[in-house]
């Protein structure tokens, strides 16, 4: 999870990427069926395959679509990720036969290092700065509101990914 939201976040810097973004987002399911197919031997139902084509073809044909090279890269890098993972989440549940909670607390050391190594790659974080800035991490002033900002924001993204593991080990990766 935390390498697509990296992916993510890059996308939005890219030009012209925004779309790109939204579609590689519907993406995700195709390359799911992919992924269980190839290594899992998993087929999917004619109806879910008839939804997945549907809404990839509904999207792919209401978006004018223009990116670059660069673009295209991190989009894909995000399809790819975010599939593996939801694959990763859906397996290691079931092989564990553990609630979402307790996947959620064996993977967060993970994510954590993860988005440790991350962010300084993707963020100005100001380290190696004589002055403050105010635009880098490091710089930047805490308030009241911003720490409490921060806190919602923290407390959502642990409800974003329970859910994440309460819908795929109720269900299966391919929601």
């Amino acid at each position: 999870m935390a390498g697509m939201m990296v992916f993510c976040y890059m996308g939005m810097f890219v030009p012209k990427q925004v779309s790109v973004l939204q579609v590689s987002k519907i993406c995700i399911m195709p390359t799911l069926i992919a992924i269980e197919l190839i290594f899992y031997g998993k087929h999917p139902s004619h109806k879910t395959m008839l939804a997945v084509i549907l809404v990839c073809l509904a999207t792919v044909t209401g978006q004018g679509l223009a990116t670059s090279l660069l673009g295209l890269s991190v989009g894909l890098s995000a399809v790819l990720v975010t599939a593996v993972y939801q694959v990763w989440a859906s397996r290691k549940q079931k092989e564990l036969q553990t609630g979402s909670m307790q996947l959620l607390h064996q993977y967060m050391p993970l994510a954590a290092v993860m988005l440790a190594v991350l962010v300084p790659i993707v963020e100005p974080v100001g380290l190696f700065e004589n002055q403050a800035n105010p635009h880098t991490l490091m710089g930047y002033t805490l308030s009241v509101p911003s720490i409490v900002a921060i806190a919602i924001s923290s407390a959502l993204g642990l409800l974003v990914n329970l859910s994440t593991f309460l819908v795929i080990g109720a269900t299966s990766s391919l929601i």
